[in-house]
């Protein structure tokens, strides 16, 4: 069993790939507030008024991937009855099953893979549900997802890929320079090659 300050552990690159993304999100609706509350009646009422289970927010969001990350198992199972997308994943590609892996939500995780969840998705910068799994080390939901198929050997990517200009990036820990393509990968480029201290310290010139 992971201890305490493993199953809490909020300086991993794969909890700051999330944050980054739930820090600017914006375009969220009544069903999205009620599943990130854990508010199943709420959510039921709303399902019956016509909201759309696979709205997304402004960062492709949706009520699932909102309550899996928080771990609400009623919610989840409402809205996967109710023809949730399991696989739907947000604008970096992040899914229900990474939400739910990332916090180490085990029931959850569970519950998505009786919806035909693709274990090997991966986000834009190529992290899979096992991949944030065993980086938060949440041992079991490792093996549950290895049970399943999920691939072992995958790698990441970098986003320098996707490079779109030649302006640069620097950190005030020094003198690191980085490309610069826009905001979101300049900080998953810093989470997953540079300490991550320095992403809360990022500057734009």
């Amino acid at each position: 069993m992971a201890t305490s300050s493993e199953q809490n552990n909020n300086n991993t690159s794969s909890y700051a790939l999330w944050q980054t993304m739930v820090d600017k999100d914006f375009g969220l609706n009544a069903l999205h507030l009620a599943s990130g509350q854990g508010h199943e009646q709420s959510v039921r009422k709303l399902i019956e008024w016509g909201n759309s289970v696979n709205e997304p927010t402004n960062e492709g969001r949706t009520a699932l991937c909102i309550s899996s990350h928080a771990g609400f198992h009623g919610v989840v199972l409402i809205l996967l009855k109710s023809k949730a997308n399991a696989n739907q994943g947000c604008n970096n590609g992040w899914t229900s099953l990474m939400s739910s892996s990332l916090q180490g939500h085990l029931d959850v995780t569970k519950l998505l893979l009786q919806y035909d969840v693709n274990v090997n998705a991966s986000t834009c910068c190529g992290y899979t549900a096992l991949m944030i799994a065993s980086e938060n080390c949440r041992l079991e939901i490792m093996d549950l997802l290895h049970e399943r198929g999920a691939h072992t050997g995958t790698k990441t990517k970098s986003p320098l890929g996707q490079m779109q200009s030649k302006e640069i990036v620097k950190t005030n820990h020094g003198s690191n320079i980085l490309p610069r393509f826009n905001l979101e990968n300049d900080l998953n480029y810093c989470v997953m090659n540079v300490n991550i201290d320095k992403v809360k310290n990022l500057q734009i010139n």
